[in-house]
């Protein structure tokens, strides 16, 4: 390293074994790294996010008649691409501190007012469920819908800047009157600042076009269905299909069982799942669990740990404490079959391995898809609870129980389809005769996941949400950090290893964010 180049790595908000690692990695590359800040050093770098805040740790004076031989403060971006170059890279402005706490960004057209310094990263803003700019976000979210159900090539990009742009508004502290007010802000690009200048100014002609398109009307009424994506949603309309009910008519409709049992439930899964009902569900499913594992951990994720009042599905992360989940899953939905509960599912094993942790990856418009032990299905909620009435453990009502129940709930059942035979609780009935038949029971998609306890806190950050958080923290992981972050734990690229945590909290502490409650992951 060049010998005019010394290096002082600040090891406040740094975890120790990380602090180590870096130094070693330094040495390894010969730069030239000081233990302690001396008038030697040409280079801090820090975690701190201010000049002014660094320099209060060092008791350095940075006044102007000593501004020249003042050290370069930068952000461990820049230690990370000295590392890869081997060689220190030339300082970027984005390498940088900013100067103080206090800079401000002038807002054009709205003069004599400043915004605060806004952060880059979604997963470094807070995000609340209410915010100041629903409006705009609403709108931009069509943008994106839009874009998304077009499903080409170039779309998923398009939706994925209109996403972040909607995420900006949501956590920008002020209501958002004057489109100025997002000048120099990243993720706000030339096509979304012209819509929110529109929006603002009272008309946008392309959302307003886009929302009376007939075509974007059908696609999101079919694409409502459990099970289908833009692509079948698009076969459909080729077929002249208008209506839910023209779906459901067809005798030439898909073999995905989701599809089919989508169609035939369509009324009670698009009717929202309220987050008392959600609640009282998980409950029944904590008591159900604990007679099989005790101790088990039983987690209600998703949107309703995120604060919303309604969503479309109910997720429940498992785990245990003791490592003892081996078997759990399918004895928990053999007990809820007997209990006449589960209407139909599919039951996929686990297929984590090691390289998951480290290997590439591309986030896609689904999302990163994890490797955990899962069951996706739709179960039956007693319309009591529904309705928030006392609710009892629905009765069979006359239908016939599920044909491969085992008597022995202890049973190491893998709970996977026989012969390819989609596995549900009423014989050979079709899902429109049980659909169509009286019942006291509306169905619910639900989602049970099992972690081993060792990945537990990263699958609930990951199982919270929201997508665009998730999928900020992954990248933030990935390029700032030289890290990968999944569902299944953070991997550092430097060292080799992973780092694990033992409650959220830690999770962001080894990711360096400042923590955020579940529900100000709303963005």
């Amino acid at each position: 390293m060049d010998d005019q180049v010394v290096l002082y790595l600040m090891p406040h908000k740094i975890q120790k074994k990380r602090y180590d690692d870096m130094k070693k990695a330094a040495k390894c590359r010969k730069f030239t790294i000081v233990d302690d800040f001396s008038p030697e050093v040409t280079h801090i770098v820090t975690e701190f996010e201010t000049q002014e805040q660094a320099v209060r740790h060092i008791g350095l004076n940075t006044t102007e008649e000593n501004n020249e031989q003042s050290p370069e403060f930068l952000k461990i971006s820049w230690f990370t691409e000295s590392i890869k170059a081997r060689k220190p890279v030339e300082i970027q402005d984005h390498h940088r501190l900013l100067r103080n706490t206090q800079e401000e960004v002038h807002v054009e057209g709205n003069e004599g007012a400043s915004e605060p310094r806004f952060s880059e990263w979604a997963c470094q803003r807070s995000t609340p469920l209410k915010h100041q700019n629903d409006f705009l976000a609403t709108q931009l979210e069509i943008l994106q819908k839009y874009a998304e159900m077009k499903d080409e090539n170039h779309d998923y990009s398009r939706a994925l800047a209109f996403r972040r742009a909607s995420c900006v508004v949501k956590s920008f502290p002020i209501t958002v009157t004057n489109v100025n007010q997002l000048n120099g802000i990243n993720h706000v690009g030339p096509h979304s600042k012209r819509v929110i200048g529109e929006l603002l100014d009272g008309y946008c002609d392309e959302i307003n076009r886009i929302v009376n398109e007939e075509w974007f009307e059908k696609m999101k009424m079919f694409t409502g269905v459990f099970g289908v994506g833009p692509s079948t949603a698009k076969k459909w309309i080729e077929r002249g299909w208008t209506s839910i009910k023209d779906a459901q008519e067809s005798t030439d409709i898909s073999k995905d069982w989701r599809v089919q049992w989508g169609l035939a439930f369509h009324d009670d899964l698009m009717n929202p799942v309220k987050s008392n009902e959600a609640y009282r569900f998980t409950e029944i499913i904590q008591t159900e669990a604990e007679k099989i594992l005790p101790g088990i951990v039983v987690q209600l994720t998703g949107g309703f740990r995120r604060g919303k009042h309604q969503g479309h599905d109910i997720d429940i992360l498992f785990t245990h404490p003791n490592g003892e989940e081996t078997g759990f899953l399918p004895k928990l939905l053999t007990r809820l079959e007997k209990l006449n509960m589960v209407l139909c599912g599919s039951h996929e094993s686990s297929s984590f391995h090691e390289k998951v942790l480290s290997e590439d990856f591309k986030l896609t418009a689904r999302g990163q898809l994890d490797h955990f032990e899962k069951w996706l299905g739709i179960c039956k909620l007693p319309k009591d609870l529904v309705s928030g009435d006392d609710a009892q453990i629905p009765l069979s009502n006359g239908l016939e129980k599920c044909t491969e129940i085992k008597e022995n709930v202890d049973s190491l059942d893998d709970y996977e389809p026989k012969a390819k035979k989609q596995r549900k609780c009423h014989g050979d009935n079709s899902p429109f005769t049980i659909a169509t038949s009286e019942r006291d029971w509306i169905a619910r998609r639900v989602d049970f996941i099992m972690s081993p306890y060792s990945q537990y806190y990263y699958a609930l950050v990951g199982w919270t949400g929201s997508k665009q958080f998730n999928r900020d923290l992954r990248l933030y992981s990935q390029k700032v950090l030289n890290r990968k972050l999944t569902s299944h734990g953070f991997y550092d690229f430097t060292t080799g290893k992973t780092l694990p945590a033992n409650s959220e909290t830690e999770v962001f502490e080894n990711l360096n964010l400042q923590y955020q409650h579940p529900k100000n992951r709303n963005c």
